[in-house]
């Protein structure tokens, strides 16, 4: 057994030489998730336009106006239904991404069945950390990140040591403790680096997109090493609901804050959509008055601009 963890430049080679070899079939995963994304985001914006154009019959600028459909709770519940199947998605993609970051050997669709066994796992683990989290950063902001920094690999021992919920993320204490302030240190550098790319401009979401690998190999990287220090699996000892406690708080506090912005922001959800519409269809004939409100009669027609363009000069002939 160790006694203290390797430099983070052994860290950073070691991962380098997985990134080289392992980076396809991982980036492979998430692009499956990608364009699952893209073609479902896509697709509810045909559906959403397209049932616009059946009730106005054209579209213009003002076809959101007075529109019925987004006070639809049909088309509410539908487009809601869509977004919770979405969510399932990408945490089935996330949890084969994390699978087969941790199994050298794993194959893409191995990792995608494998990811499915473990997603409910893996969104519990989440949702709980979330609350721990929450709950620490509510009452000052240090809680927060220690307990961040603690739970840091909670997803990689559920994968590779069976563990689920609370013991998983116990066993991740266990793990970091006596290591903090080094784990943290290792972790802002390569989050620096990931953060650092994606502001390079335009090319910055590929590279960043491209760096998720390195980031996850890494932690895997990082999570076993402290494993080692610690002469294998570690204990996971702690107050279960205490931490149980404050996940709740922190879920909690979440769910009352989602309710309150529907119910405040709910109704504007119509009014806000017709802007966005409005601003982002047909900006010429916006702008050139061609799709301008009839006037009623009785009213004034809005004036209309001019233009008069001056005559060149005519050439003497000497």
């Amino acid at each position: 057994m160790r006694r203290r963890p390797v430099s983070i430049g052994v860290l950073l080679a070691e991962t380098w030489a997985q990134y080289r070899v392992r980076a396809l079939p991982i980036l492979a995963v998430m692009l499956l998730g990608l364009a699952v994304t893209l073609l479902v985001v896509l697709s509810e914006f045909t559906l959403f336009t397209g049932v616009l154009l059946l009730i106005r019959g054209d579209f213009t600028p003002q076809m959101t106006a007075t529109t019925p459909l987004l006070e639809d709770p049909v088309f509410l519940g539908h487009l809601l239904f869509v977004l919770l199947l979405l969510a399932l998605f990408l945490l089935w993609v996330q949890s084969a991404t994390i699978a087969i970051t941790m199994e050298r050997e794993c194959g893409i669709l191995e990792a995608l069945v494998l990811g499915g066994r473990r997603m409910w796992s893996l969104g519990w683990i989440l949702l709980l950390t979330f609350g721990i989290v929450t709950t620490g950063a509510l009452l000052l902001l240090l809680p927060g990140l220690v307990f961040f920094v603690w739970f840091l690999f909670a997803v990689f021992i559920l994968y590779e040591e069976d563990c689920h919920g609370l013991e998983a993320l116990l066993a991740s204490r266990a793990y970091v403790r006596g290591h903090w302030w080094s784990t943290l240190f290792k972790f802002a550098v390569v989050f620096l680096i990931s953060m650092l790319l994606g502001l390079v401009p335009v090319a910055g979401p590929v590279l960043a997109f491209l760096f998720k690998p390195f980031l996850l190999l890494f932690l895997v990287l990082l999570y076993r090493d402290l494993k080692e220090v610690h002469g294998g699996q570690a204990a996971a000892e702690g107050n279960y609901f205490l931490w149980g406690g404050l996940a709740f708080c922190g879920l909690l506090l979440l769910l009352l804050g989602s309710i309150g912005a529907v119910v405040t922001l709910g109704p504007q959800l119509p009014r806000y959509m017709e802007q966005m519409f409005q601003r982002g269809f047909c900006p010429v004939e916006r702008q050139t008055g061609l799709h301008d409100p009839v006037p009623q009669s009785g009213e004034v027609p809005p004036a209309v601009t001019v233009h008069r363009y001056r005559q060149p000069p005519a050439i003497s002939s000497t």
